[in-house]
């Protein structure tokens, strides 16, 4: 996809590699995110951006466009992708940088735990699980 395909304020759903990924354009830059809401799966790319924020229109939640970051507790952050431009031509990485996702999911249990938010809880320990974290480990995170 080309920049100018991407006008001020917009969302477009696009399809790299696999991965259904929401390209956004706020003040001037080009972002890109997974199109699936964290919080319920709702198409991101039917949501509205407003300084730097991009707002999910299903429950209202709210991610930093640059880091895919929530501001609201019932959310999980959505995974952001960097984005690379060569002559006018948008490129973006879906694959992740390597980080270990049980590092993000375990702090995220830690959060629900300190605010006693059981959907958190919940989502972080089926996330542990699926990533094949082992269950001592799950269980440390709250006895720590």
């Amino acid at each position: 996809m080309r920049v100018e395909d991407i006008p001020e304020g917009s969302i477009i759903a696009v399809n790299v590699e696999g991965h259904s990924v929401a390209l956004t354009c706020s003040e001037g830059q080009i972002r890109a995110v997974d199109n699936r809401c964290p919080h319920m799966g709702y198409p991101l790319s039917q949501g509205t951006i407003h300084n730097g924020i991009l707002i999910c229109h299903w429950h209202h939640a709210r991610f930093d466009l640059e880091s895919g970051c929530t501001f609201d507790p019932f959310a999980d952050d959505v995974q952001s992708y960097p984005v690379q431009i060569h002559d006018g031509q948008v490129y973006v990485n879906v694959h992740p940088n390597g980080d270990d996702p049980t590092v993000r999911w375990k702090r995220r249990l830690n959060e629900g735990l300190e605010q006693n938010i059981n959907l958190i809880i919940a989502k972080a320990v089926i996330a542990l699980r699926a990533y094949r974290a082992a269950a001592d480990d799950i269980v440390e995170v709250g006895a720590l």
